[in-house]
């Protein structure tokens, strides 16, 4: 499971990177219509995430930062489930809406907290 969690914390590291790169992509993103299934789907997948660092957390390098990831996870998950379509598009419409440089000032978050995250999840070192 710490092997999922590893990925998934490089996915989120990744995407920050992406952000910083390419913020014109991510503002294209933003002007997209949300439906339901994806605001559903993204619900799921951050209640996943929640679960698995949570259940992560006791084997990994700091505990306390997976539990606290896992947590604010598990409330944005339970917090978009109630959210709603039109609240999803109002927000994306303002995303849409910063400058390139907002873009990349959000980027890191998940580029610290995905290589924080990543951190936590690598084996341990060696005792000596």
């Amino acid at each position: 499971m710490r092997t999922a969690a590893f990925i998934i914390a490089a996915l989120i590291t990744l995407a920050g990177v992406g952000m910083l790169v390419s913020p014109a992509t991510v503002l294209a993103f933003a002007q997209r219509a949300v439906t339901s299934v994806e605001l559903y789907g993204s619900a799921i997948s951050r209640l996943a995430i929640g679960v698995l660092f949570v259940a992560v957390a006791p084997a990994s390098r700091a505990p306390w930062l997976l539990r606290v990831l896992g947590t604010i996870a598990l409330l944005a998950g339970v917090a978009t489930l109630f959210l709603g379509v039109d609240r999803a598009q109002a927000i994306a419409h303002w995303v849409s809406h910063q400058s390139l440089g907002a873009i990349r000032g959000f980027a890191l978050v998940p580029l610290l907290l995905g290589g924080a995250t990543v951190y936590a999840c690598t084996p341990k070192g060696r005792a000596a």
